[in-house]
């Protein structure tokens, strides 16, 4: 359930990223252009969060959790580059 949550939230933040500055009315116009590269790298973070949620269930589900700490550290190594 939170993977699909975690999905849903990003895909939605993506969807309104990807439509452009004016989707933000609250922001500042100066500030719509960050507002908007903002929604777009947590829509981003989120989606790949949700992705390896998914993953490690499957993981768990199949292989008993084997490859557990291989996908956290990819996942890690994939999402600070996105984070920082």
């Amino acid at each position: 359930m939170l993977a699909i949550i975690f999905l849903a939230y990003g895909f939605a933040l993506l969807r309104l990223g990807i439509s452009g500055a004016d989707g933000f009315g609250a922001a500042r116009l100066a500030d719509a252009d960050r507002t908007r590269n903002a929604a777009i790298v947590a829509g981003l973070v989120l989606v790949l969060t949700g992705l390896v949620d998914l993953l490690l269930a499957g993981d768990f589900d199949f292989y008993r959790g084997t490859h557990s700490a291989l996908i956290v550290a990819v996942a890690n190594m994939l999402s600070l580059p996105l984070i920082a």
